[in-house]
């Protein structure tokens, strides 16, 4: 009866090992989860005060340019379709990085661009400052100016 009990206990003791080192490698999986959690909550709380920022700052303005950007993307893709249902051969969207084009050939063979732009009016007024050197480096060269890389690194970026 002796060994019966201690041989019980032995099978209770290695039952009780193993349960317990379940729980310690369940904690451990709880605090990675609460981690993994806690950045999550740290994230979205950084994104929801850039938000309130950018609307202190830009207000009605802001909400204002994106839906007339969404309402030109729209009218584009409508476009596209429309051109791709007639039987037109449709490239494009074409990032430029301060606009997007859609190109076709109507029926008599004339190449078209549909074109819509959603650049800041300082990327614009940067490429206004530098378009008359650009265009007399490209006369001069026949290849891409460099003046506008920043354009070509933005492209590059969101692609």
């Amino acid at each position: 009866m002796c060994d019966q009990l201690t041989s019980e206990i032995a099978v209770l003791d290695e039952a009780l090992k193993a349960s317990e080192e379940d729980i310690t490698k369940l904690q451990t999986k709880l605090r990675e989860a609460r981690s993994r959690q806690n950045s999550i909550v740290a994230r979205l709380e950084s994104a929801n005060n850039r938000a309130r920022v950018r609307e202190m700052y830009n207000g009605s303005k802001m909400t204002d340019a994106f839906s007339r950007f969404d309402i030109l993307e729209r009218r584009v893709d409508y476009a596209e379709g429309r051109a791709e249902a007639a039987g037109l051969e449709v490239v494009g969207p074409t990032h430029h990085g301060v606009f997007k084009s859609v190109y076709f050939f109507d029926p008599n063979g004339h190449r078209l661009e549909l074109a819509w732009q959603f650049g800041t009016a300082d990327q614009m007024r940067s490429l206004r400052d530098v378009a008359d050197d650009m265009l007399e480096e490209w006369a001069r060269t026949r290849k891409a100016p460099r003046h506008a890389a920043w354009l070509h690194e933005k492209i590059a970026a969101e692609s």
